[in-house]
C-alpha cells in the first residue's frame, strides 16, 4: 500500500467515438511519466486491458457476427469485461501508488448503452455497480465535441474496429445526451472539456494543465 494507505489516482478520459482521445492519451502519458519520473504510472483501456478482457471485448464488440447483439447483453459484456481489468490492472495498480491512466470507463456504457441504446442510465449504472464496486475514478475527462464533427471523422476514416463508428448522426448525439446524464449524476468526478473545433495541440495543452493540476492537488 502506498504512503499513508492512500490508493494511487485514477484518471479516465472518455468521449464519442473519433473525437481524438487515442491521439490525446499518446501524447499525454509520456508527459505524466515524465514529471512523475519516480512514480509508476500504468495506461490501460476499457473494453480490455488484460487476455480475458480483451477477448471479451471483441464478443462485445461483435464486428465478425451476422446477427445483432440484444442490447442488454451487450451492456453485460461489457461490464464482464470492466469486471476483469478493475481488479487484475487498475486496483493492483492503485494499491501500489501507482497513477492509472485509462482510455474509457463504466461511464462509457453509461452513455452508449443506457443513452444511445435506450436501456437508461440507471439501469446501466445498476448493471455495472458490481463489476466496478469501489473502484470507480478519481477523475474524468470528458472530451466534448459536435456529434456531427464526430461523424464526419468516422467516415473518412480507415479504421472500422469499433462497430459503434459506423453509426449515423442520431446515434452520436444520443451518446453524447448519455454522457451529459452521467456528469449531472457524477458529483463533479467529469469534467467536461470542450475540444470543439480545438487543434490537437491546443486541446493537449488544456489536458496537460488539468491533468497535472489534478495530480498537484491529489499528491498535496
Amino acid at each position: 500500500m502506498p504512503e499513508g494507505n492512500r490508493l494511487g489516482p485514477y484518471i479516465v478520459f472518455e468521449g464519442l467515438q473519433k473525437v481524438g482521445k487515442s491521439t490525446q492519451l499518446e501524447l499525454l502519458v509520456p508527459v505524466v511519466r515524465t514529471k512523475y519520473s519516480g512514480r509508476e504510472v500504468v495506461f490501460t483501456r476499457e473494453p480490455g486491458g488484460t487476455p480475458l478482457a480483451e477477448a471479451i471485448r471483441v464478443l462485445a464488440q461483435g464486428m465478425k457476427y451476422d446477427n445483432e447483439m440484444e442490447y442488454v447483453c451487450e451492456a453485460y459484456l461489457y461490464s464482464a469485461s470492466r469486471a476483469q481489468s478493475l481488479r487484475r490492472i487498475v486496483r493492483p495498480a492503485q494499491v501500489r501508488g501507482a497513477i492509472v491512466i485509462a482510455d474509457r470507463s463504466y461511464y462509457s456504457s453509461v452513455a452508449i448503452q443506457g443513452g444511445a441504446r435506450g436501456l437508461d442510465v440507471e439501469r446501466v449504472m445498476r448493471i455495472n455497480q458490481e463489476a466496478v464496486d469501489d473502484i470507480r475514478p478519481h477523475r474524468v475527462f470528458l472530451l466534448d465535441e459536435k456529434p456531427e464533427e464526430c461523424v464526419r471523422r468516422a467516415a473518412i476514416s480507415s479504421d472500422r474496429g469499433d462497430k459503434f463508428e459506423i453509426k449515423d448522426l442520431e446515434f452520436y448525439t444520443k451518446v453524447r445526451e448519455g454522457y451529459l446524464e452521467a456528469a449531472k449524476l457524477s458529483d463533479g468526478t467529469i469534467e467536461i472539456v470542450d475540444v470543439s473545433g480545438q487543434s490537437i495541440e491546443a486541446v493537449h495543452g488544456v489536458l496537460v494543465t488539468a491533468t497535472l493540476k489534478f495530480l498537484e492537488e491529489y499528491f498535496t
